[in-house]
């Protein structure tokens, strides 16, 4: 018999936490693309708000998709739970970065200019 040849399933366990440690790390920066691009759509005062947001909700959804897999908290390799950490983390970051008075003049021009474009409804008549 040749001992040379690996067993199925005798991968060590190294192995495993380094390949789902890159898969995580992907998926991590993957998600924060696909948002930024999705977020670069809208102006540019909201863009970092809107990131900010979309990054939250990824981050519950992470957190609750660690809470259904019951996975551990303190696991030797990256979980759902530290995604979910990462992104919160990020939507925080970019919530801090973003200028609020930016946001409301902006959405004071946008509620301003959409009013504007209304028509005027006509005085009723009395008889």
């Amino acid at each position: 018999m040749n001992n040379n040849k690996r067993q199925i399933g005798s991968i060590p366990p190294e192995m495993i936490a380094v390949a789902v440690n890159r898969t995580m790390l992907y998926l991590a920066v993957l998600t924060v693309t696909v948002i930024f691009l999705y977020a670069s759509l809208q102006p540019r005062p909201v863009l970092l708000p809107a990131m900010s947001s979309l990054l939250t909700i990824c981050a519950f959804a992470a957190g609750a998709l660690a809470l259904i897999r019951v996975q551990p908290l303190n696991a030797p390799y990256l979980t759902s739970w530290d995604l979910s950490a990462l992104w919160l983390f990020v939507a925080i970051g970019l919530g801090m970065l973003s200028d609020s008075d930016a946001v409301e003049a902006y959405l004071a021009s946008v509620s301003t200019s959409a009013t504007a474009e209304l028509p005027m409804p006509a005085p009723a008549e009395n008889h």
